[in-house]
């Protein structure tokens, strides 16, 4: 293997364990996600999900760079399987506790990520319910006598705060 292979693989692994690692900090925020949201902790959620925006955008940096270490490789169009059924057996030794590891990660997210939307659909169910009721307890006149949309805070309870 050529002295510019070597470094570009070493690159590459490098980045791989890179990629895991956000994927593993992704999978956790979502975790936290579905928490906040089956616990009713609102407030938390926006917080979340600013950081998973940031693990987002590193992540898309680190995919741009993959591709591009890919390429150098020979590998540009080949998934970690072809990739591993095609590399000698010294790249593969390093290649492939990091694919698993990756896989590891990213069906942990899928999962993580899954739990989270149907628990956050659900509140947003429940929510959706709260304020269709509120608008039907409320009559005509009492939003032209508040000015408002009927949004009355002494009528809200904390359990949808």
């Amino acid at each position: 293997m050529s002295q510019e292979r070597q470094n570009i693989l070493a690159e590459f692994s490098g980045l791989l364990s890179s990629l895991t690692e956000t994927v593993c900090h992704l999978a956790q925020q979502e975790e936290e996600k579905a928490s906040a949201a089956s616990e009713r902790r609102h407030e938390l959620l926006d917080g979340l999900i600013r950081q998973e925006q940031a693990l987002l955008m590193k992540l898309k940096g680190l995919e741009q760079r993959r591709l591009e270490l890919l390429k150098g490789l020979g590998w540009e169009s080949l998934t970690f399987r072809s990739i591993l059924s095609q590399a000698p057996e010294e790249e593969r030794e390093i290649l492939n506790p990091l694919f698993i590891s990756l896989d590891r990660e990213i069906n942990r997210l899928r999962f993580s990520h899954e739990a989270a939307n149907r628990i956050l659909g659900a509140r947003i169910h429940e929510l959706q319910i709260f304020l269709s009721n509120t608008k039907g307890a409320e009559s005509a006149d009492s939003f032209k006598e508040a000015g408002s949309l009927g949004f009355h805070p002494s009528r809200m309870q904390d359990k949808y705060v």
